[in-house]
């Protein structure tokens, strides 16, 4: 049993909006889902090992961790999800890149209806905003905005598949619309499905250099793929930046550094892991990884 408190970032009080909090599996497989307006849920976990809790709401980011279950873990665990950001946006490309060809042809009708969705989200109408998303799509349908705004509202909604779609448009129509590729790419690593997800995060990345959550699911992205020197280039990345949440990123670069058989630099990144989560979920392999370079050193061996 596992009990989740969920606070807003900043706040004292349980978090008491609507959200769906669910428990998945190493694989991604959905082991339980439950919706609160309370702060408050429990959840059973089908044993122990690598579990990964993902928190959606209309008025949250997407909350998605990773955790093991094990004699350290804690039975009731607090996290912290951050407000949302807002949705219905223009993404304007930064300084000297080109205006995408869609968006310069948006006629003004269109424009017109993308106005009202924004207007009425901002007031919490969300039925009233998609509404307005669709006839603007109908307006104009290579509207990229329009999609990824739409795909988004769906995916707050937990309809993940209509979110799938609308966001793939908007992304066949702009490759690179950035908020498009997060929330695609959130999905894919939602369902493990690392190595599909890591050439979307490098869209946002280009103009969000500084996401540590991105840079870590394309590091790991790039190690499932076998691109080991990138790999450990980008989990570096992670390193110069605040990231708590991601130590695992030192995990990503040891076993990319254990590839390229850099071992004395593999085993420094295991305890840097260590350093900074010491009783973190991937701590017991931190510890079996440098114990098992260690005893192929001192047998004159090379670590498998």
């Amino acid at each position: 049993m596992v009990d989740v408190v969920i606070m807003l970032e900043g706040e004292r009080e349980p978090y008491n909006k609507p959200v769906t909090v669910s428990l998945r599996d190493a694989w991604g497989n959905v082991e339980r889902a439950s919706s609160t307006d309370k702060g408050f849920v429990q959840l059973v976990a089908n044993g122990v090992g690598l579990h990964r809790l993902l928190i959606v709401g209309p008025e949250i980011e997407m909350y998605d961790e990773e955790f093991s279950l094990d004699g350290t873990f804690e039975p009731t665990h607090t996290v912290f999800v951050q407000p949302r950001r807002a949705v219905i946006k223009i993404a304007n490309p930064k300084a000297g890149e080109a205006v995408p060809s869609v968006r310069l042809q948006v006629p003004k009708n269109a424009v017109r209806e993308f106005e009202k969705a924004r207007n009425a989200w901002r007031k919490h109408n969300r039925s009233e905003a998609k509404e307005h998303l669709k006839s603007a799509i109908r307006l104009y349908p290579r509207f990229d905005d329009a999609f990824s705004a739409l795909g988004e509202m769906e995916l707050q909604d937990g309809d993940r598949e209509a979110a799938r779609r609308d966001l793939a448009t908007a992304l066949q129509l702009n490759p690179n619309h950035a908020d498009a590729a997060r929330k695609l790419g959130q999905i894919l690593v939602a369902e493990t499905k690392y190595a599909e997800a890591e050439p979307l995060l490098q869209v946002w990345l280009r103009s969000h250099p500084g996401d540590a959550w991105a840079l870590s699911f394309a590091a790991l992205g790039q190690m499932t793929q076998e691109k080991f020197e990138e790999a450990v280039a980008t989990a570096h990345k992670v390193h110069t930046l605040p990231h708590q949440e991601f130590a695992s990123a030192h995990m990503i670069a040891g076993r990319a550094l254990e590839h390229l058989r850099r071992f004395d630099s593999a085993a420094a990144e295991y305890r840097l892991y260590l350093a900074e989560a010491p009783d973190g979920p991937n701590s017991g392999q931190a510890r079996a990884a440098l114990a098992r370079l260690a005893s192929a050193t001192q047998g004159g061996s090379q670590p498998q």
